[in-house]
């Protein structure tokens, strides 16, 4: 446990670091500079290669940043053609963040087992992590997140998000500490309440902790 909590604080450390590097590294004139490359259909500039091993993009992030740093169309026609494209993006991007979107019909409080929403092919990860994440006594507990299985319904299984969203925690101390840290504490006034993975709306944080125990045997 001492390991793992050094080793959580020094990622912790070293993304501070980074993030502060690229702040600083980060002039009011390479923005000028990007936008006059756009203008001029040079595009944005090409950065260095470097050693350091990064994440390959995601389906729906290329997407985004291809379609923002495309270049000016020669028309109006492709102006707005390629406005059109960016706008898009954005919002398949903001999907893929922000979790399941589609809505269905309401839970009705008279049903006894949860309508599962958006499932997944037979053999597949997601349906074992979704599967996995419903409690058959008052005394299991599971250790992977519903409310990130649930963003995983979203994601093709190709999705290199899919295998984060999906892991099992070491054990289900380690998933309370996340649930409260990543859910919980980011939970604002008026923001809306919703278990995707039963398509159920919450009326407030405390109707969350409590479904979370009584469904998914998530401690909080």
């Amino acid at each position: 446990m001492e390991l793992r909590r050094r080793l959580r604080n020094e990622k912790q450390r070293l993304k501070r670091v980074l993030k502060q590097k690229i702040r600083d590294e980060w002039t009011a004139r390479q923005a000028v500079d990007d936008i006059e490359g756009q203008l001029q259909g040079i595009g944005f500039v090409k950065q260095a290669t470097v050693n350091t091993p990064i994440c390959p993009q995601r389906p729906a992030q290329k997407r985004l940043v291809e379609a923002l740093a495309a270049p000016l169309g020669n028309t109006l026609e492709g102006q707005y053609r390629r406005r059109d494209n960016a706008i898009a993006a954005i919002v398949a991007y903001c999907m893929v963040e922000e979790g399941q979107t589609i809505r269905g019909a309401r839970a009705s409080v008279d049903s006894t087992r949860p309508t599962l929403m958006n499932e997944p092919p037979i053999n597949s990860p997601q349906l074992t992590a979704l599967m996995s994440t419903f409690i058959k006594t008052v005394t299991d507990r599971p250790r992977r997140c519903f409310i990130c299985v649930g963003k995983a319904l979203d994601l093709t299984s190709d999705d290199g998000a899919v295998e984060v969203l999906i892991r099992e925690f070491y054990t289900p101390g380690d998933l309370s500490k996340h649930f409260r840290r990543k859910h919980l504490s980011n939970l604002r006034e008026g923001d809306e309440i919703r278990c995707s993975i039963c398509d159920l709306p919450l009326d407030h944080m405390e109707h969350l902790r409590n479904h979370a125990l009584r469904i998914h045997g998530t401690v909080s």
